[in-house]
């Protein structure tokens, strides 16, 4: 998950050099059979997440830093990520819990896992994140198990894609 993850990051890095023309996301999705569980993280830049904020408050002034807002922020950021990131485990739906997020840079790390997970032999994820805002959004999915990562871009013609992880 590190080396796909440090391509994620390279690519976030490179983006924001150039205050990031594209709409990019990079989610990794780890399958842990040890703990029966699926680690969901999620890299979006501040300022993309901040205008879908705004766009459901009807206010254009919103500063997602700002202390005051941060407890309503981080409300909407969960029901945000539990909504548009989903997971479905042999063909059924798994419901991943909200764990919170953290600010770096321009920025956020946010985190979703699923408990109580069986043996995984498909998983279809669905990541719609910031479609209602940006026509050109991509969402990049890598999905690790044990050791072995399956990637994939999704987009506004394609916000879904089924991984086979056992056969």
């Amino acid at each position: 998950m590190r080396n796909s993850l440090l391509i994620g990051l390279a690519v976030v890095i490179i983006l924001t050099a150039f205050r990031h023309p594209m709409h990019v996301s990079v989610t990794e999705i780890e399958i842990d059979g040890t703990e029966k569980s699926i680690k969901v993280i999620t890299h979006v830049f501040m300022d993309d997440i901040e205008k879908s904020y705004r766009a459901t408050k009807n206010n254009n002034e919103l500063d997602i830093t700002d202390k005051a807002v941060k407890p309503d922020f981080k409300k909407f950021l969960g029901n945000y990520l539990t909504k548009n990131i989903t997971l479905k485990v042999n063909g059924n739906a798994m419901e991943a819990a909200f764990l919170g997020y953290e600010e770096e840079g321009d920025g956020l790390w946010c985190y979703l896992e699923a408990t109580k997970v069986k043996k995984v032999k498909t998983l279809e994820v669905k990541n719609s994140l910031l479609l209602d805002v940006f026509e050109d959004q991509a969402n990049l999915v890598h999905v690790e198990h044990e050791k072995k990562i399956q990637s994939a871009k999704l987009d506004a013609k394609t916000t879904k894609r089924l991984f086979v992880i056992e056969e």
